[in-house]
């Protein structure tokens, strides 16, 4: 948190610093103070054309996937942040946002894959590589949007959709094994079915910024 916090002290006008700093602020379970740094560096990525000067310079196909993949990333940040302060009306709709986006451009860059010349194979390889990102992108998301969840059963179903979008993902894959014991400990203690499992979220009594999760019967 220090590294980042002192990089985006001397340069607050770098998305990468925002991005970083907001994402270490979340990791050190100050999701309030990240909040309004990932919100900036989100919106200053959706305003500027190019927020990236390297991207700038050149006109291929991938930069622009390239781009599309890091406002996706900042998404996912951002909206981690709010579900874990206990946000998640702020977060589900952004999540939902980028997940329709993700679903009606992924078409048109498995058409330009087909229409790439033969002989680039540097362009090939980058387009995969964005196509790839763009299924972790949609599984990061869908974590999100599970961990978001008002009752057991959708988180559990949100969960195997963020495996089925990258099925090596670790991070998708340690969240549905999470979900499955939580599951497996309802059943056990309470005899009641996920749908019957509801999820709610409260402030933490200690003080922290963490949102307590707290689950309960529903009718």
């Amino acid at each position: 948190v220090e590294l980042w916090g002192e990089a985006f002290r001397i340069n607050p006008g770098s998305c990468i610093n925002g991005g970083e700093y907001g994402m270490s602020l979340t990791n050190a379970q100050r999701p309030l103070d990240a909040v309004p740094v990932l919100w900036e560096t989100h919106r200053r990525e959706l305003e500027s054309g190019w927020f990236n000067s390297t991207i700038q310079r050149t006109t291929s196909a991938a930069s622009k996937w390239q781009r599309m993949n890091q406002l996706l990333t900042t998404r996912f940040k951002l909206t981690t942040a709010l579900g874990n302060a206990g946000h998640c009306p702020k977060a589900v709709p952004l999540i939902d946002e980028a997940l329709q986006l993700i679903e009606a451009r992924l078409p048109a860059l498995i058409v330009e894959k087909t229409e790439v010349d033969p002989n680039d194979g540097d362009e090939m390889k980058a387009l995969t590589e964005s196509e790839m990102q763009l299924g972790r992108n949609k599984a990061y998301l869908l974590v999100a949007k599970s961990r978001c969840a008002t009752n057991l059963a959708t988180m559990g179903q949100v969960a195997v959709l963020a495996v089925h979008a990258s099925p090596h993902l670790p991070f998708a894959q340690d969240h549905v094994n999470s979900v499955s014991s939580l599951m497996e400990e309802a059943r056990r203690t309470s005899g009641l079915a996920p749908e019957k499992v509801g999820i709610s979220f409260a402030k933490n009594p200690d003080g922290g910024q963490n949102a307590v999760r707290s689950f309960h019967q529903l009718a």
